[in-house]
């Protein structure tokens, strides 16, 4: 990686030891995959798609009956989960709520740089206000159009830049365990998982916003 987006880890700070980073849809339901028929980002992806952005809005739609029996099992949950589901939501949003009240007691990881990519240029010069978020690799803000994988911590990276950041984690070999990018929390594993769903969604993002030459 250039000098600039070179990863730097973030400090384990004694007083985060009660921390719980703040969740996405994705990382939610990829903790929660057994309540899924379907792969966690596949559902996530038609979530946002019918306006279920947040955990109050999931938690909401996870009570309507309805809703859950026609849309939401058809795409992937398994309905008999929605009561379970529901409760996780709204202790998720509960958590963010903290969070946002407690920051100054919680740090967060070093923010990333800006991203400078000819594609999000291309994007804004445009009109489009932001890249979404899921479709930018966490450690470089770049577009995952190679080869994006999801980690243990539920977010979805480039291959070489997570790959790298465990590298730079582990160089000296004092590091009894390498931090999350995004969450700055232990991983459990580093075992990787390739995200077609994503390569195709920013390659699709990309190709509607081509960079100028």
């Amino acid at each position: 990686l250039p000098s600039a987006l070179k990863p730097t880890l973030p400090a384990f700070h004694p007083t985060s030891a009660e921390y719980r980073p703040q969740e996405t849809i994705l990382s939610f339901f990829s903790k929660h995959s057994n309540c899924l028929t379907c792969a966690a980002v596949s559902f996530s992806a038609w979530l946002e798609s019918v306006g279920v952005t947040g955990f109050e809005d999931l938690a909401e739609a996870l009570d309507d009956k309805d809703f859950c029996r026609e849309e939401m099992q058809p795409n992937g949950l398994k309905y008999f989960k929605r009561h379970f589901l529901s409760k996780e939501a709204l202790k998720a949003l509960q958590l963010q709520q903290q969070a946002e009240n407690q920051t100054h007691i919680y740090p967060t990881p070093t923010p990333t740089p800006t991203p400078t990519g000819n594609v999000v240029q291309g994007a804004k010069a445009q009109g489009a206000t932001t890249v979404h978020q899921q479709l930018l690799c966490p450690i470089t803000l770049e577009l995952m159009i190679n080869d994006p994988v999801l980690a243990a911590d539920g977010y979805t990276y480039e291959r070489k830049s997570i790959e790298d950041w465990f590298a730079e984690a582990q160089r000296d070999g004092a590091a009894t365990f390498v931090l999350s990018p995004v969450t700055g929390q232990p991983l459990l594993h580093l075992s990787l998982t390739p995200n077609s769903v994503v390569r195709t969604m920013a390659r699709d993002y990309s190709g509607q916003f081509p960079s100028s030459s």
